[in-house]
């Protein structure tokens, strides 16, 4: 009878994920991760005509290039740090690049950016507008946050504002935005809602509960370094 003839796999060649691919790039060294960082660079200011290599020049914007953080949680704090670093500094360029070659899922970078220039978001920050940029539509991934002209902006405006605001006004606006922000865009992998927080951390200790908000003027450095807590702690100033 008829037989199939015996088919002899040698091997299977391995593909790497879009995500994994500027990451790939990076851990070849460091000559490749130059070519890396300046093929982003002309991404970004393809629609410009400058040629330059002083990056601040050619992309009007402030550039910032983080090949070491991979995780979401790094990356998101990376990012407010440089947010809040710019309401402090003379607001000069407008705007901030920065690029995540090694992070691990770009996704989180597109959701915090559609976080970032919402309503609500943009208002408290102080930011006209965030988008982000993933590979391979970009070389890697990198968000651009652009924010208003100084002339714009109303000097103390937020600090105004939150000083009107009750204690009880502060612990809703707390709550919802932890519930329809940081746990509704994953921006911390531990915290879903104000109810269940510290997701996934039974292995080292802290079992899930709510997060406790606590609403004062205390600030951070006079919360005991060792008080234990059942979840995560909120602190609104």
């Amino acid at each position: 009878g008829f037989q199939f003839p015996k088919i002899k796999f040698i091997g299977i060649p391995s593909f790497k994920s879009d995500e994994e691919v500027p990451r790939s790039r990076v851990e070849k060294g460091p000559e490749e991760e130059e070519l890396l960082l300046r093929s982003v660079i002309n991404h970004c200011q393809r629609d410009k005509n400058e040629h330059t290599n002083d990056v601040s020049t050619c992309l009007e914007a402030s550039f910032y290039w983080e090949p070491a953080l991979e995780e979401s949680y790094s990356v998101a704090c990376k990012i407010f740090e440089e947010i809040f670093s710019y309401q402090k500094s003379t607001r000069s360029p407008r705007k901030i690049i920065l690029s995540f070659p090694s992070m691990s899922r770009q996704t989180d970078l597109e959701n915090l950016a559609n976080v970032l220039q919402s309503n609500e978001c943009g208002l408290l920050l102080g930011i006209e507008d965030a988008v982000s940029e993933l590979y391979p539509s970009s070389p890697a991934p990198y968000i651009s946050i652009t924010f208003p002209a100084e002339s714009d902006v109303e000097p103390n405006m937020v600090v105004k504002e939150s000083e009107q605001a009750s204690c009880d006004d502060a612990r809703t606006n707390t709550e919802d935005w932890v519930n329809n922000f940081l746990g509704l865009y994953r921006l911390c992998p531990y915290t879903s809602s104000v109810t269940r927080a510290a997701v996934g951390l039974k292995s080292v200790g802290v079992p899930v509960g709510g997060v406790h908000i606590t609403v004062g003027h205390t600030g951070y450095c006079n919360i005991p370094s060792k008080r234990k807590l059942n979840a995560a702690e909120v602190t609104s100033l």
